[in-house]
């Protein structure tokens, strides 16, 4: 069995965060993004790491894409492979189209010292976030 931990920095109900989050950065222009089909995106971030911490990480994300406000971070570590990752929203945005998007960064600490960073956005769309660019 899996276990994971998660550590979130703050003690705000849920759609407090959300509509705060939402509020603060709403005015910004939507950057012009190319949609990049899921799983183009995520095998260049994620390659050689297992299914499960993939599936972590993933859950991670979602999580704090919607509950955290920008420049909150939420930590979670795989107790199977030491494999651990933080996921940082950045600012959150409405898409020329009306979908509320998030930047956000993500990063991923293996127990070799080796690690990976990557800035993305992500947009909500049948309420999941769904990663749309990264670099």
């Amino acid at each position: 069995m899996i276990s994971m931990t998660i550590s979130v920095r703050n003690s705000f109900p849920k759609c407090v965060i959300l509509v705060a989050a939402i509020l603060a950065t709403a005015c910004q222009p939507a950057p012009k993004q190319k949609p990049v089909a899921k799983s183009e995106a995520a095998p260049t971030f994620y390659s050689g790491i297992a299914r499960p911490e993939r599936e972590m990480a993933e859950t991670a994300r979602q999580k704090a894409l919607e509950t955290l406000i920008s420049s909150k971070s939420l930590e979670w570590q795989s107790d199977r492979s030491k494999l651990a990752g933080k996921i940082s929203p950045i600012r959150t945005f409405k898409s020329t189209g009306g979908q509320y998007c998030r930047e956000f960064e993500e990063r991923l600490i293996g127990i070799e010292a080796w690690h990976r960073v990557r800035r993305a956005i992500a947009c909500r769309r049948d309420g999941q976030w769904i990663v749309l660019e990264s670099s």
